[in-house]
């Protein structure tokens, strides 16, 4: 690191423990250091991961794939950084945190709109950092603790793959929706998160909409349901579809109306 607190290069070794078993432990280590490359602006990195067998029980990914472990070790880092040189921590990461549309080095794509920057920025004014930075570490009574950090996790597994949902949706005669997919909810809130954007594009109340999910003999093909996929593909997938079947609504209603599409309302199941 510079003296100014510029980032210059980083260099890791990753041991992780897959049990008796290999599993997904590879497949963890790869996304480990393709995150590694998209926060920090850092010209020089070198990743170095080392999966390791262990008389213990099999270890998969659980929440994360890996991100929770990297970036704490990161974050402990760059405050050991900003604490030796003397750089306020914040503005050490704000200094070097990745831009918006900036190119990830691995993949070679636009990292989008990474507004993390505008994040830590709002998140240390929320706890007013500047005042925090300045108060005592300790009194007779007590011990204050503060601190900030960052980090990131993506969504789906493109571009490494591939990355696809297929959903069904059906409006009967008598006004039920059907839905249909093969994405399930593992607690996370799937299902009612699909149903929310039928009822909100198509204006249909959600008592209506009968979801049918996971059953392979009827519901059509999807990736996965892992991977922090759900709501960002499987959603703007929802989001496509009912879309579309408004549209074919309106339009087939504009012709046997005989009026202008844009004349026509859908409100609570009705045009």
């Amino acid at each position: 690191m510079k003296k100014d607190g510029t980032l210059t290069a980083f260099s890791t070794d990753v041991y992780l423990n897959s049990g008796p078993y290999c599993g997904c432990t590879l497949n963890i280590l790869g996304a480990m250091c393709g995150k590694l490359f998209k926060l920090y602006k850092m010209p020089n990195i070198e990743f170095n991961g080392y999966p390791t067998y262990k008389n213990l029980p099999v270890a998969g990914a659980m929440r994360g794939f890996g991100s929770p472990q990297l970036f704490a070790s990161l974050e402990l880092l760059v405050d050991k950084a900003a604490k030796v040189t003397g750089v306020d921590s914040c503005e050490l990461r704000a200094k070097n945190i990745v831009d918006p549309y900036d190119i990830d080095p691995i993949s070679n794509l636009s990292l989008g709109n990474a507004a993390i920057n505008k994040c830590l920025i709002k998140g240390a004014e929320a706890i007013d950092w500047n005042r925090l930075k300045k108060r005592p570490k300790e009194d007779s009574e007590y011990y204050y603790g503060h601190g900030v950090a960052v980090s990131l996790h993506g969504n789906g597994i493109a571009p490494f793959a591939p990355d696809l949902s297929v959903m069904t949706l059906a409006l009967n005669e008598d006004g039920i929706a059907i839905y249909s997919t093969r994405l399930c909810d593992h607690g996370g809130g799937t299902n009612t998160l699909l149903k929310k954007i039928v009822s909100e594009i198509v204006d249909i109340d959600r008592d209506l909409i009968k979801l049918i999910t996971t059953d392979t003999y009827c519901t059509p093909y999807d990736f996965i349901a892992g991977a922090s996929r759900n709501t960002w593909v499987g959603g703007n997938c929802a989001i496509k579809l009912c879309e579309h079947i408004k549209n074919e609504l309106l339009e087939t209603a504009s012709m046997l109306l005989e009026v202008p599409q844009n004349t026509i309302i859908m409100e609570n199941g009705f045009l």
